[in-house]
């Protein structure tokens, strides 16, 4: 544990104290449940959803075969939807990694002439909030997966986004709202 500590302290996740204790450093500050920004479970979703599959990379390469598929035997992410707990976690890093981003998205992108924005696959909706929080005058539809849009009710019910949000469960390979 000592040389992992270490390991992470050389490549500034953590600090090493005097007396050999160990401390977050900025970094690894992204990796508390509490941070904002946070990466938390995109660390989490990696490590333990994804990983396996990379692990398998070799077979994928010699054969052209899915690692999921060998592991899972789903080509597609609808593991996901059958286990709560790693909907959950991918749910979290998809919003982690989209406030990363939404903030500068919202400042880049210009809605004022729209009236209405229609995030698809929007997950629990932080890119709509953020772009309904700069565009008070916008309107916005969220569409995702019934575990995603259920996750994102919260999000959108805070003030001024209830009246102004539709949150719409649906599949995109299936059909999109107009």
């Amino acid at each position: 544990m000592h040389r992992l500590m270490r390991a992470l302290a050389s490549i500034g996740v953590c600090t090493e104290q005097e007396d050999g204790a160990f401390a977050l450093a900025p970094m690894g500050t992204l990796l508390r449940a509490d941070a904002r920004p946070s990466v938390r479970s995109w660390a989490i979703w990696w490590g333990k959803y994804q990983w396996p599959e990379w692990g398998h990379l070799r077979h994928s390469v010699r054969t052209g075969e899915s690692a999921r598929v060998l592991l899972s035997g789903h080509e597609s992410y609808d593991f996901v939807m059958a286990d709560p707990g790693a909907a959950d976690v991918f749910n979290r890093a998809m919003s982690e990694l989209t406030h990363l981003a939404a903030t500068e998205v919202a400042r880049v992108c210009d809605f004022s002439a729209a009236k209405r924005v229609v995030d698809i696959g929007g997950g629990r909706g932080e890119l709509l909030a953020t772009i309904l929080s700069a565009y008070p005058a916008l309107r916005g539809t969220l569409f995702d997966l019934p575990h995603a849009i259920a996750a994102a009710a919260a999000l959108i019910r805070t003030p001024g986004f209830a009246q102004r949000c539709v949150l719409v469960a649906g599949d995109f390979f299936e059909s999109v709202p107009g």
